[in-house]
């Protein structure tokens, strides 16, 4: 079956990057890979045994990201039902139980074990879509860095508002594309290459094959800007409440706080997001 822009819902689209079969919906320039790999193999692959080896050993790297993310959906929504769909480890949802009635969806059999032992957490297993969950329940639900590496998250986005309360916040945090950012990391990692005689990625988008793809790593399916996530939040029955930046790091250097503050000023002044991340509210009405 033909690919269709999840967005708008158009099917004409132009090759974009061709090494790793992404497009751009010619409609509303939403970018994207197509065909997209097999779900069956997506999902057995995050379902590999020692995926999320690396989250373990950073856990107190996970720890301030995780904090960090609750204080700001602690700025709408203090209690009630909370929904985190790809909880992963079940880190967003251990520290969110001191504030909320927690509920968590995992496609991963190896991450949900993890959040068992590790959290003592129990986390459903698989899509949202087919977890028939009760309509109007929850006072908010969560997507950290989730939308990027679905198949369809038109439809994913559909089933969050039929879930969410009368004016229930959705939440979500995406990789934001920007290309320009991308040719001078591409650029900047060359001439370290060259310099320090190493072979680090230099492509600007990564390559979709799963079977290319390192253990640990991500597989992204879509690429948002913050135009193209707006546009796709509101068609689907929302308004945007807050639309900024997701402060992603970790690292509490000099250097790295900078950066995020710099190009925060910079959104906040211009209104266009050179940032690695986007951040966005939005709430069903």
């Amino acid at each position: 079956m033909k690919d269709i822009c999840t967005n708008c819902g158009k099917s004409k689209f132009y090759s974009y990057y061709a090494k790793s079969k992404i497009v751009r919906c010619l409609n509303c320039d939403l970018i994207f890979v197509s065909p997209k790999p097999n779900l069956k193999i997506i999902t057995k692959y995050y379902s590999k045994v020692g995926q999320y080896d690396n989250w373990i050993d950073n856990i107190t790297n996970l720890k301030i990201i995780t904090k960090k993310r609750l204080n700001r959906t602690l700025k709408y929504k203090k209690s009630g039902k909370l929904l985190d769909i790809g909880a992963g480890i079940g880190n967003f949802l251990f520290y969110a139980k001191n504030y909320f009635e927690i509920y968590g969806t995992e496609i991963s059999r190896e991450a949900i074990n993890i959040a068992t032992n590790y959290y003592k957490l129990n986390l459903n297993l698989g899509y949202l879509e087919d977890q028939k969950l009760k309509s109007t329940t929850y006072d908010v639900i969560t997507l950290w860095h989730i939308l990027e590496h679905l198949h369809r998250p038109d439809l994913m986005i559909k089933e969050c508002h039929r879930l969410l309360k009368n004016k229930g916040v959705l939440i979500i945090a995406v990789p934001n594309f920007n290309l320009v950012f991308s040719l001078l990391r591409s650029k900047a990692i060359s001439i370290i290459n060259h310099i320090l005689k190493k072979k680090y990625d230099t492509d600007i988008l990564p390559d979709y094959d799963v079977k290319l793809i390192k253990k640990g790593s991500e597989i992204h399916l879509t690429f948002y800007t913050a135009k193209t996530l707006s546009s796709f939040i509101k068609r689907n029955g929302f308004k945007i409440v807050e639309l900024s930046l997701d402060d992603y790091s970790p690292k509490q250097d000099y250097f790295t706080r900078f950066f995020y503050h710099f190009f925060d000023f910079l959104y906040k002044i211009f209104h266009h997001n050179l940032y690695p991340t986007i951040f966005l509210v939005a709430e069903k009405i």
